[in-house]
């Protein structure tokens, strides 16, 4: 049996799947609101830890299973990802174990802030004398061996206090920490999208999760501090009213183009003084397409100025819940002047319900795969139980 614990700003999902013969079945899920989350960060731990125990506990009533062990996913505005290039240099000779060994864990050995961890380390490809694009060096001749690995790194609080409201305050086990994003990737992008080259944009409620893709590796990752939430408070803000009339008006009516608006008149009921308030559909999405346009436009300045541009022509896929808005494909298409797809689940995907062939699920049931793919591996970051079992997880070898 393979728990889930997807943690989000808006939402907290659960799930618990069986993995026989090689075929994933989601057996139950559920969702609730969380609570104590800000930009996917934690803020209040009494909160947070209380919306992760009413998660579990209804997974275990609806699947009559005790959840002890758990996988948790999760996005940070503190995420950071970066390019590393390890080495393992010597004279002309063979390659061999030893030495990927070397070059993988220099690969690692980035210097950092004392206040990051290095959430999950993506390995990528080996280098042989400036030759790139080995996938396994392994009885090559060569003088300098490098190994090419994406380092995604989070903030050191923030595991810690997701450790606290899962291990400490609910007595479960976490089995290891995900960058959700990657699982993302794993089930709304096709290959033939990662190898031509594509921009991934998660529109979460607290954040917006960029990934790039290319030769069917990642090349970039990062997390901006804002998502659909952001929008639900400039409503609020420029139409004045309550954050939570805010929200059920984007839900219900919002549309991400002015010109595709209508001039309806809606309604806003029991507000503080006890008046209604009209507001037209139109208005409504003049202040979503204008602010939904500077989030677009922030994300495109990050993939310019890191000179990606050229290196996507798949375009972008956007999925999250944000991107089930009215009209957000149009207006990416507008903005990003390239193709634009919302991203669903359809890749690499457990036998699940359709109620979760949705944009705002695809974080989730993308980390089954994900995660079976790490059980299977037996993947281990850690120096004290061996590299070679490293290695082993990173090339998926039998040694």
């Amino acid at each position: 049996m393979i728990s889930i614990l997807d943690l989000g700003t808006s939402k907290i999902n659960a799930a618990l799947a069986s993995n026989e013969n090689n075929k994933l079945k989601i057996l139950e899920f559920c969702t609730v609101k969380s609570e104590g989350f800000q930009s996917g960060t934690i803020v209040d731990l009494n909160l947070a830890s209380k919306s992760i125990r009413n998660c579990i506990l209804e997974l275990e009533s609806k699947s009559q299973q005790k959840i002890k062990n758990l996988y948790v996913s999760f996005s940070d505005e503190k995420i950071i990802g970066n390019e590393t290039t390890g080495h393992s240099t010597g004279n002309e000779r063979e390659i061999v174990i030893k030495d990927m060994k070397q070059a993988m864990k220099s690969s690692t050995e980035y210097l950092v802030p004392e206040n990051i961890d290095l959430l999950y380390p993506v390995f990528k490809d080996f280098v042989i004398d400036g030759k790139e694009g080995i996938a396994d060096p392994r009885g090559m001749r060569g003088v300098r061996l490098q190994a090419k690995t994406h380092l995604i790194y989070c903030s050191k609080n923030m595991k810690n206090n997701i450790k606290q409201c899962v291990e400490e305050r609910n007595n479960l086990k976490i089995q290891k920490y995900f960058f959700s994003q990657l699982g993302v990737a794993d089930c709304t992008l096709s290959n033939d999208q990662k190898n031509l080259g594509v921009c991934l944009i998660d529109i979460g409620a607290g954040t917006t999760d960029i990934t790039l893709y290319k030769s069917g590796k990642i090349i970039f990752s990062k997390v901006l501090d804002r998502g659909g939430e952001y929008l639900t408070d400039r409503i609020a803000f420029h139409l004045e009213i309550p954050t939570h009339k805010a929200e059920e008006m984007k839900l219900k009516h919002g549309t991400a183009l002015e010109n595709q608006a209508s001039n309806e008149i809606l309604k806003v009921g029991n507000l503080n003084d006890g008046i209604q308030k009209e507001i037209s559909r139109r208005d409504l999405a003049k202040v979503i397409e204008i602010h939904l346009s500077l989030l677009f436009r922030e994300c495109l300045r990050i993939v310019q100025d890191g000179g990606f541009d050229e290196k996507i022509p798949a375009g972008f896929v956007f999925t999250g819940g944000t991107s089930n808005l009215e009209g957000i494909q149009d207006l990416g298409k507008e903005i990003m002047q390239k193709n634009v797809k919302i991203g669903i689940p359809e890749y690499n995907i457990p036998e699940i319900s359709e109620s979760l062939l949705k944009p705002q699920y695809s974080s989730f049931v993308g980390m089954f795969n994900f995660c079976v793919k790490e059980e299977n591996k037996h993947f281990k970051f850690n120096s004290s139980e061996g590299m070679i079992d490293q290695i082993r997880g990173w090339l998926g070898l039998e040694m």
